[in-house]
């Protein structure tokens, strides 16, 4: 019988470079023993004589640590967006595929941060991402409560004040019932920093409206010449039809 123990340290020393057992791992073994570099038993010859293609460390090992974990101070537990899908949260491994990723740090509240690095086969690549709270006007004039700009766009999910037409969060066919985020890009065209609630409203293909929110009290900004996306946090209650087109609600 021979333990796994021993299995790794013949993998480590008579085989490949990564660590697997080969066909001439057996030859290798036996020369090391002839010149008393390695001590062979009879359970290791026929290890490596009947297991050729075993490696220290195996696939599903490599992807139980192969990812990022996304680190915030005092742990806010913001939501990590790639490419539009939601991969989970900060503070908490999440297990990706080799390569450079570049994720976006989202939370209610917070103004959103990019993040991007690499992720190497069996290995957990890590960041620091400072979220800071949405700032507010110093000053501001109290003023009447007023009904919302709605601003509209043809597309199924837009964007708003020069809208670059790039989107993130939930799609059109993703939208349902619980917890939605809609992302859009756009850009401050004017010469003040923009400040506001951003949310949504949703139709069906006869322009009936299906759902409508403000989104929270927070308040989100946009700097002067700043493109950068808005996110919309949704929770949806019910839908009585099939969403067809969703359009920002600007609160200023």
């Amino acid at each position: 019988m021979i333990y796994d123990s021993r299995k790794k340290d013949l993998a480590v020393a008579v085989g490949n470079d990564g660590g697997c057992i080969t066909a001439e791992s057996w030859m290798r073994a036996s020369w090391m023993d002839l010149n008393q570099e390695l001590t062979l038993y009879p359970d290791d010859i026929k290890f490596l004589r009947n297991e050729i293609g075993y490696c220290t460390t195996t696939e599903e090992d490599e992807l139980a640590t192969q990812g990022v974990l996304i680190s915030t101070p005092g742990a806010i537990k913001a939501i990590v967006i790639e490419n539009g899908e939601i991969l989970g949260e900060t503070d908490t491994f999440i297990q990706l595929g080799t390569g450079p990723h570049t994720v976006t740090v989202a939370k209610d509240g917070y103004v959103s941060q990019d993040a991007s690095f690499v992720v190497y086969a069996g290995k957990t690549a890590s960041r620091y991402v400072i979220l800071k709270a949405v700032e507010t006007e110093d000053e501001e004039e109290e003023e009447e409560e007023e009904e919302p700009e709605e601003i509209e766009v043809t597309t199924p999910i837009g964007a708003i004040v020069k809208p670059t037409m790039n989107t993130k969060g939930t799609t059109i066919d993703e939208i349902a019932v619980g917890e939605n985020v809609f992302g859009f890009e756009f850009k401050n065209v004017g010469d003040k920093t923009w400040y506001g609630r951003v949310g949504v409203k949703i139709y069906d293909e006869d322009d009936v409206v299906l759902f409508e929110t403000l989104g929270s009290e927070s308040r989100q900004n946009i700097k002067a010449g700043e493109i950068k996306y808005l996110w919309a946090y949704v929770e949806i209650e019910s839908l009585a039809g099939t969403p067809d087109k969703v359009t920002v609600l600007l609160t200023s």
